[in-house]
């Protein structure tokens, strides 16, 4: 392998960390990159190298002026709100709605903590937390006498919406593992297929594993097999393993769809699951990947797949690939994505409330999901 060869910046998902603000003065824009809150300079990527040595060099007058440890960062500190987790109630025999409901109350009591402060609740949509007259929600707002704001996770709910693939594609998913485990299992297998990789100089030295616990870790799986195909099949066929999906187009089209796939979904994952993410910030990304999905069942229709670069490369080297069965997955995803959501759907209003000015307008559908689209 070409030692020399490395992986550009922009590929390595780098998110900002919170701790650059009080550290080194710098913000996020809205798309995520850093920004300098003294002289307003914009950064490409977020590397901390790079924003540590911008605060260090230009900066200098501002950080002796204000160093760590300083009476006036630590009053500011103490004044920034903070996320905390209270507690992990334990529930050893039932897990009843009123169980929890139980368990809760009591925790709350004993702690001292005024209830009267509880304005909403999430779940995970389970019907011990959600049954209309014995679930925990109902429970607690008949013990508290008021109504609260209840929600079903929104990242539980987005990854229910990722599982509506076509079985077909998700034996894919199943073929792509096995392969994997066969070559990474056995020490022996993997080492000589790393030599292998060497030999050929791949872009990357080894394959991944793929975690069942991470779903995300589904998007680089698929990228990385269809980066080594060729590597893996010339391997599986010096040790007689057959796996005959390899060589159908069918099979083949379904995994370049998978790859392209995950990876919008695991940015809109990766989106929701960053810290400091309000409800507003959250649904926002949900709808626009709505829309997102609308722009790609038309990307199918017209056949161009600008959206599907992986999908794409494989159709220029084949005659044909079933458009319509793959618009068809993605129409199946829209749908689950439009029934779900429903209480971040009715709140909306409260929601954007705070943030937005009655006059405002929504964008363009069109346009918001070229600008969307264009940044993956």
């Amino acid at each position: 392998m070409d030692k020399g060869k490395k992986i550009k910046i922009s590929e390595e998902n780098r998110v900002f960390n919170d701790t650059w603000t009080e550290s080194f003065a710098f913000s996020t824009d809205k798309t995520g990159l850093p920004v300098c809150l003294i002289c307003g300079e914009k950064f490409a990527n977020n590397k901390k190298s790079n924003i540590a040595r911008h605060f260090q060099n230009k900066h200098t007058a501002f950080a002796e002026k204000y160093p760590d440890g300083d009476e006036r960062r630590k009053a500011v500190a103490e004044l920034m709100r903070k996320e905390e987790l209270i507690e992990l109630i334990p529930l050893e025999d039932q897990t009843r709605g009123e169980d929890i409901c139980k368990a809760v109350l009591d925790f709350l009591s004993a702690k001292e903590i005024n209830t009267n402060h509880l304005v909403s609740v999430a779940t995970d949509g389970a019907p011990s937390m959600r049954g209309a007259q014995k679930g925990f929600v109902a429970l607690l707002q008949k013990a508290l006498g008021r109504t609260l704001l209840s929600f079903h996770c929104i990242l539980h709910q987005e990854a229910l919406c990722a599982q509506t693939f076509p079985p077909e594609c998700t034996k894919v998913m199943d073929v792509v593992i096995q392969i994997v485990n066969k070559i990474m299992a056995k020490g022996l297998n993997h080492r000589q297929f790393r030599l292998l990789l060497d030999e050929v100089e791949s872009t990357y030295s080894d394959l991944l594993l793929h975690n069942k616990v991470r779903w995300l870790s589904r998007d680089e799986v698929l990228k990385r097999f269809v980066t080594y195909l060729e590597e893996v099949k010339t391997f599986l066929a010096c040790k007689e393993l057959t796996f005959a999906e390899l060589e159908q187009s069918e099979w083949l089209e379904k995994l370049h769809f998978m790859v392209d796939m995950t990876a919008h979904l695991n940015m809109l994952n990766t989106t929701l699951q960053g810290k400091g993410g309000t409800a507003l910030h959250m649904l926002e990304e949900v709808l626009a990947f709505e829309r997102k999905l609308t722009v790609f069942v038309k990307d199918f229709q017209r056949g161009t797949l600008s959206h599907f670069p992986s999908l794409r490369e494989f159709k220029q080297s084949h005659d044909t690939i079933n458009l319509e069965y793959f618009k068809s997955a993605i129409t199946a995803m829209q749908s689950s994505f439009g029934k779900r959501f429903c209480e971040f759907r009715e709140e909306k209003k409260h929601i954007i409330l705070p943030c937005h000015s009655p006059g405002d307008r929504s964008i363009p559908i069109e346009y918001d999901c070229i600008c969307r689209c264009k940044s993956t």
